[in-house]
């Protein structure tokens, strides 16, 4: 139907954007650790606070879509990718930096197990591959996509977070408002 097909659109797009928003700070981290004076350790501790963020959401909240559904599962994702957006934005500190990739691993997780179920769930009935292929590829394509775009913005432009991680926040209540309707 047209309703599962735009639902498998959507879902597929928000495992792909989950992807391209976590793949944003990885090129902004040789900036940030300029002006911000991190250590090899401080930047150590933004990938275990992403790692954390994700772990403790697959250990203990993956099923929480299968008792409230996809839909506000997804949307409290998109939410959190709002949240970690806004504080990359407004960093200006390593504990900052935790912070963001902590909201960001909580996002992943939720993405995850929410919309990689989504998207299985409303694969076309007549492609049912083509659910397993976006639950596997999406995540690489939105990696690509995100570290490609910003190591372009970073090199050709003026580098500001607000005009970086504004965009994300921008696309991601997009999201929030097609996972709605």
């Amino acid at each position: 139907s047209t309703k599962n097909l735009f639902s498998f659109f959507i879902s597929s797009l928000c495992v792909i954007t989950c992807s391209i928003v976590s793949a944003i700070p990885v090129p902004m981290m040789s900036i940030w650790t300029k002006e911000l004076l991190l250590t090899t350790s401080n930047i150590a501790m933004t990938i275990f606070s992403y790692l954390a963020g994700s772990i403790i959401v697959l250990l203990f909240f993956s099923r929480l879509s299968n008792f409230f559904g996809r839909k506000p599962v997804v949307v409290l994702s998109l939410i959190l990718g709002v949240i970690s957006s806004l504080l990359f934005m407004l960093t200006n500190s390593a504990a900052g930096l935790n912070f963001g990739r902590f909201f960001q691993g909580l996002y992943c997780g939720f993405t995850t197990s929410a919309a990689m179920s989504w998207v299985i769930d409303n694969a076309p009935k007549d492609k049912l591959w083509l659910g397993t292929t976006f639950t596997v590829a999406g995540p690489y394509i939105g990696l690509s996509i995100g570290t490609l775009f910003t190591g372009i913005i970073i090199q050709e432009s003026y580098f500001d977070t607000s005009i970086i991680f504004g965009a994300t926040i921008i696309l991601l209540l997009v999201l929030v408002m097609f996972v709605l309707l």
